[in-house]
């Protein structure tokens, strides 16, 4: 079998699943042969879109293939009697009480309101998102056989990230990602591996 591997050139426009430059490549070209300093907070606010994802496409129109690099959380490990008491109280079946501390926006932060409107950008109105979900979800549970907990979980947050995905912006990998790991962790489950 004869495979043909085309180089790509700096000149050559970057290509995407379409075969063409995007929009906002395109956009980015423009802006920097107006500004050659462009900066990454100067374009987001040009396109509207995000602060990664602007830095990605400033990347390619500048001719740099970027590589996205995914941080490893770090797990904070619960102490035993933390954890001992949590289970207590679960086994209880004790109504939980929960109390929420919101700091208030300081200068370094970010507004409930700011966030609202950043995380629009990506997954869409939120009614809409609302009404997409909830109708996957009724679509999945009239019609489901019993399910474990987890089963169930996996389910409403895939349904969760496919209405994000549907209402939203269809190519944000980090929806993507999440669906495969729900799926995956309800996978390992069944084949004994508890995470």
């Amino acid at each position: 079998m004869n495979a043909v591997i085309n180089e790509v050139k700096p000149q050559d426009p970057v290509p995407t699943r379409r075969g063409r430059p995007s929009i906002y490549v395109t956009k980015a070209k423009e802006l920097l042969a107006q500004n050659p300093n462009l900066t990454v907070e100067e374009f987001s606010k040009a396109i509207g879109k995000p602060l990664y994802r602007s830095k990605l496409i400033l990347a390619v129109a500048k001719g740099k293939r970027p590589t996205i690099k995914m941080k490893k959380a770090k797990s904070k490990k619960v102490k035993p009697v933390a954890m001992q008491k949590l289970r207590n109280l679960i086994a209880s079946n004790e109504p939980l009480k929960v109390t929420l501390k919101v700091a208030p926006p300081s200068s370094g932060t970010l507004s409930i309101s700011d966030v609202l409107d950043e995380r629009g950008k990506s997954y869409g109105p939120f009614i809409g998102h609302a009404r997409v979900t909830q109708a996957i979800k009724h679509a999945i549970f009239n019609h489901a056989p019993v399910l474990e907990d987890d089963q169930r979980e996996a389910l409403e947050m895939i349904a969760h990230k496919i209405g994000r995905i549907i209402n939203g912006n269809p190519d944000y990998v980090d929806s993507w990602v999440d669906i495969a790991g729900y799926a995956q962790l309800v996978a390992d489950r069944l084949n004994g591996k508890t995470r």
